[in-house]
């Protein structure tokens, strides 16, 4: 389903993604790991099409997305879904049409306008459904703003389900809930992509999150993977490889290598 090879990225003068390869199938669910700076929000903003990458390929469903324009681009991005560490809900309307927003993209604009005026029962009964799969069917006519945080990052799942969306990127979902909250959220993700078949990447901090829910680990630093492992390989040994390079790159100030250099050497293979 995904395929990126040596995807280079720069944002304003700063190299974010350096030579990446990576292949995801259809259906798998992979977490994507690394420390803050490591490139792992600009890697989904690659995936999901917000941004293109200035060198290298992507190509989704066997599609070069370099190709995509238009009417072909706008129908690609309706297929993923992003789901945000600040939830993007609007907090003035209720549940229920911020989850019917998940499908404004899919939906031509008179079934749009129709919808936001005056919803089809159809339309109601499936946002209750998917609103019942995360555990807020009582909260469905309830203003966003009215819900705790945890309730309304169940309310951006929701509406990523509503949308449909065979791709779902979670990009630290859980990086502001306590760690009660944190294991639901993940198991209530990975569960609804495992029933409905969807491919599902996380992007985590919490290693013993990744090891209970994922069997498939992607570590990313400084714009480049460092691994791409099954989840039983990835022991504290390695992960305290990954992460002590990096804490000691930032306290020396050092400026990151270039893409041929030691942070770029894959671990653990």
């Amino acid at each position: 389903m995904i395929r990126l090879a040596g995807v280079t990225r720069t944002l304003g003068s700063t190299p974010a993604l350096r030579g990446v390869d990576l292949r995801v199938a259809s259906g798998e669910r992979v977490a994507v790991v690394g420390p803050s700076g490591a490139g792992k929000t600009t890697l989904f903003r690659v995936i999901n099409l917000s941004l293109r990458p200035d060198g290298g390929t992507y190509q989704l469903d066997d599609r070069n997305t370099s190709d995509l324009r238009g009417a072909d681009l706008r129908a690609a991005r309706t297929r993923i879904a992003t789901i945000h560490q600040q939830h993007d809900v609007v907090g003035r309307m209720s549940v229920l049409r911020n989850v019917l927003a998940g499908r404004l993209g899919v939906w031509g604009w008179r079934h749009a306008s129709r919808t936001w005026i005056a919803p089809s029962q159809a339309d109601v009964e499936a946002a209750h459904s998917v609103c019942a799969r995360v555990g807020i069917a009582d909260k469905l006519f309830q203003r966003a703003d009215r819900l705790s945080g945890g309730q309304q990052q169940r309310v951006a799942i929701a509406r990523a389900l509503f949308q449909d969306a065979r791709l779902v990127l979670a990009d630290e979902p859980v990086a502001s809930v306590d760690p009660m909250l944190a294991e639901e959220i993940v198991a209530l993700l990975v569960r609804s992509a495992t029933e409905d078949g969807r491919t599902l990447l996380v992007n985590l901090h919490q290693p013993d999150l990744v090891r209970r829910h994922f069997a498939r680990v992607v570590g990313l630093r400084d714009g480049c993977v460092a691994f791409d492992l099954p989840t039983e390989r990835v022991d504290d040994a390695l992960l305290a490889a990954f992460f002590t390079r990096r804490e000691a790159d930032d306290a020396s100030g050092g400026a990151p290598q270039p893409a041929a250099g030691p942070e770029c050497r894959p671990l653990g293979s």
